[in-house]
């Protein structure tokens, strides 16, 4: 006992110890980042794999699901575009905040955000001359002097409604 105590009360001892105790405490600290799910993550897990689902889990050589979601948007984008556009070129008399909040049910909050600064009387097409057609996960519409493609996504539950617009692009005409 008295060896042991000796060696304990050494500065090889008090390092030993220290070492232990850093350790313990980043074994610790690691548990509780990385810890248990909370309901909020586990409801978000659920939905995500219900989401997963309605397009066909399939199985790969390593038994790991991987999701086959389609790379095209659905016919309701086309309604959804339409829909968009009737607001978005609807730009007479209007503040920024009014355009964006007419375009809310349309967009997400980021591409809310990244057009705060823009003025609505500045859009550079005022009608829409083609049909709007989807392009994967875009749908694009021919206006009188560029194109307009929409960046949609599906499944964005924060939104109501799907597919959501998550992005815009303009092509002038040449």
């Amino acid at each position: 006992m008295k060896t042991v105590l000796k060696l304990a009360t050494s500065r090889y001892g008090i390092v030993v110890g220290i070492i232990v105790l850093v350790g313990a405490v980043l074994f610790t600290v690691d548990k509780r980042v990385s810890g248990p799910l909370t309901n909020d993550q586990r409801d978000s897990e659920a939905s995500s794999s219900d989401t997963e689902s309605s397009y066909g889990d399939e199985l790969g050589d390593d038994s790991v699901a991987f999701n086959t979601a389609p790379t095209s948007l659905p016919d309701e984008a086309i309604g959804v575009a339409n829909d968009f556009l009737d607001v978005y070129l609807d730009v007479e008399g209007k503040s920024n905040y009014e355009w964006l909040a007419a375009m809310n049910p349309f967009i997400t909050t980021d591409l809310r955000e990244s057009l705060l600064g823009f003025e609505p009387e500045n859009l550079p097409a005022r009608e829409v001359v083609g049909e709007p057609a989807i392009d994967g996960k875009k749908v694009t519409v021919q206006l009188d002097n560029g194109t307009l493609s929409l960046l949609m996504m599906e499944n964005l539950g924060d939104y109501g409604r799907s597919p959501v617009i998550v992005g815009i692009d303009w092509v002038p005409d040449q």
